[in-house]
């Protein structure tokens, strides 16, 4: 999975991208009380320090294997573990958002875009050669695309 985003504040913790419900959650989510990245309830503390630059863009990646995982920030890996990260329950995409028990929780405030989802693993090259450029839709591998421009 990956995507472009830019947070504009405003909210204790908040989530770019999310799926799944209460345990067993995916997101890529900026944490205020420690001003980190979470990549869901399986890695909520990556160490990755959020950027807060205002306006600035940021390219986040988060690369999955059955036995490990790893997250790119602008196309640098920042961190990696040894071990999976759950896959999430089986709920709709959330953007922006996080939804648990009928109430919005976690919005991100900031635009979005370029959002990316592959049904393999991507390599650093791979994440480099095209976080820059649009996709045509129809790229091996590329199971879901969102580019928010279409008006």
């Amino acid at each position: 999975m990956e995507c472009w985003a830019r947070f504009e504040g405003g909210v204790a913790n908040a989530e770019i991208i999310s799926q799944g419900s209460s345990g067993n959650v995916f997101y890529i989510g900026y944490n205020a009380a420690n001003g980190t990245f979470s990549l869901g309830d399986g890695w909520r503390t990556t160490s990755v320090a959020y950027p807060v630059a205002p306006a600035a863009w940021h390219h986040v990646a988060v690369v999955k294997t059955a036995t490990s995982a790893a997250f790119y920030l602008d196309g640098v890996l920042k961190t990696n573990r040894t071990s999976a990260i759950p896959n999430p329950a089986l709920t709709e995409m959330r953007f922006a958002r996080q939804y648990e028990g009928g109430i919005e929780l976690g919005q991100w405030a900031g635009p979005i875009d370029e959002v990316r989802i592959w049904n393999t693993a991507r390599t650093e090259t791979q994440i480099t050669n095209n976080m820059h450029r649009p996709l045509l839709g129809n790229e091996a591998n590329l199971v879901s695309y969102w580019r928010f421009d279409e008006g």
